[in-house]
């Protein structure tokens, strides 16, 4: 339109301009300079936009492929079934594979959509690799493909052992509106949301295998994930030991989850943050790493995620808390020095930051809570800590140094609870006042408040037992509305 060179892409409008367009037409939009372009592509790395979408994809896809292989082993369960009874269970097989095989096509549709935005991006930008254009041995089967995916640890891992090089010098690849033109190629496809697959499991029901000729139709049922919308819109209470559940402080039943084996028995945090549940774990003497152990409440599926670059892989005890938005705070301590380290993850791209490592004394944290922006550390003895959620240590609240506090909880919203061996106290902390109050005497409160050191639960004002055996881990399931 201004007979200009095109050497700009408007990332709002998702065009190609020029200088004039800029001042003109573009003044408070976000805008790429094909320059800075190319020196991203020459460098072999991605600009800040493109990494945090890899990112992104790389966490989706490892979730569907441990969607595509539940499927699978649904898949091989139901045919190994029908082996006995081909002759007279042919159509009954049919209808039950069907489904899941539609649900593994529409999961192995979103796996190659995602691996071509990320061939994509790796092309665009000549990502190291060691996959020889000349290599003609680039096609995998589904499961092989899914077995790739889950070997990797990294999306970098996969580009280098999946994604050919390019081999393209950015000086002599073409114009710059041709790069530009790339470019916002992959930005429009950046903007598709890969929605992860809805597994699908089958029941059998080994009593009536005998009876299966008459009761063919009604012994097998294809289910996918529970409605758990409507628990989620109640407090549960999560704990980990002998087993996963989910305790209901409305009527006091524990739920067992599905996969025991995938979830981690040693030094674990656990913490709720939108639809799913995070454990952290730790062995520092053996392995010297943490690992992350997902649970998605939606696709009731566990993803494993290594994060030895956490800062805190080195540390005795976890702490886990999330802000209501996009980040977890980990806090780690060391009992044989007075070293504290504090880290951040962000629960949408599952990357992680090391804020700061700082003394908080001789005293081993006992609970840390997220307020305001800092986060709350109560001690078995000493006073209660504010840390800034930038590492600095801003004071203390309150001495906590009473014997007789057995256990804490936190509502969410500003207020700690303490459970005495006589009171019930509770602690503004905008106003830093304290006031107890009889155990017949509650105030009115509105959160669930759970007391895992004396395992009692006070669920609309009133108390009951919490869930039965030794947790190793536990954390209140709310919802994002209920704790801001």
């Amino acid at each position: 339109m201004h007979n200009k060179t095109l050497y700009m892409l408007c990332i709002d409008c998702k065009q190609l301009i020029c200088s004039s367009c800029a001042v003109i037409d573009h003044q408070k939009h976000e805008l790429d300079c094909v320059d800075v372009i190319k020196q991203f592509v020459n460098e072999k790395k991605c600009n800040n936009r493109f990494d945090k979408r890899l990112q992104s994809l790389w966490t989706t896809v490892r979730e569907q492929a441990a969607i595509f292989k539940s499927l699978d082993d649904t898949r091989k369960q139901i045919n190994d079934h029908f082996k006995e009874l081909h002759e007279l269970l042919i159509i009954e097989e049919h209808k039950l594979v069907s489904p899941v095989t539609q649900q593994i096509d529409k999961t192995q549709s979103s796996i190659d959509n995602i691996i071509d935005e990320i061939r994509d991006i790796s092309a665009l930008f000549n990502l190291p690799t060691k996959v020889n254009n000349n290599n003609k041995d680039d096609e995998h089967s589904d499961n092989s493909m899914v077995g790739i995916i889950q070997s990797c640890t990294t999306v970098d891992q996969f580009i280098n052992k999946m994604c050919s090089e390019s081999n393209k010098d950015i000086d002599s690849s073409g114009t710059d509106h041709h790069l530009l033109s790339l470019v916002n190629q992959s930005v429009e496809r950046s903007s598709v949301e890969y929605k992860v697959t809805q597994p699908i499991r089958i029941k059998f029901n080994e009593d009536q295998i005998v009876s299966l000729k008459r009761q063919l139709q009604t012994v097998y049922t294809l289910c996918g994930p529970p409605n758990v919308d409507s628990r989620l819109g109640k407090d549960l209470i999560f704990t980990l030991g002998v087993d996963c559940s989910l305790f209901d402080p409305s009527t006091s039943v524990s739920n067992r989850m599905n996969d025991q084996n995938r979830v981690p028995r040693c030094k674990t945090s656990a913490v709720y943050a939108k639809g799913h549940l995070y454990l952290f774990s730790n062995e520092p003497k053996k392995y010297f790493h943490c690992s992350l152990t997902r649970y998605s409440f939606a696709s009731q599926q566990y993803t494993s995620y290594q994060i030895s670059d956490s800062g805190v892989s080195s540390c005795d005890k976890l702490f886990a808390s999330y802000d209501g938005d996009q980040v977890i705070y980990l806090l780690g301590s060391r009992q044989n020095n007075y070293n504290s380290t504090l880290s951040k993850i962000n629960i949408d791209t599952l990357e992680i930051t090391v804020i700061a490592t700082f003394d908080l004394g001789n005293s081993i944290p006992q609970s840390v809570y997220y307020y305001n922006s800092q986060l709350i550390v109560l001690f078995v003895t000493g006073p209660i800590k504010y840390i800034k959620c930038d590492g600095t240590l801003s004071g203390n609240i309150f001495a906590s140094t009473d014997p007789t506090v057995k256990s804490t909880s936190y509502d969410g919203k500003g207020r700690l609870y303490f459970f005495t061996d006589q009171t019930f106290d509770e602690l503004d902390l905008a106003t830093n006042i304290r006031s107890s109050h009889p155990f017949n005497q509650t105030p009115p409160i509105s959160t669930t408040l759970y007391f895992s050191g004396t395992n009692r639960v006070l669920y609309k004002g009133n108390w009951s037992n919490g869930p039965l055996g030794n947790k190793h881990a536990w954390c209140l399931v709310r919802d994002v509305q209920q704790q801001q």
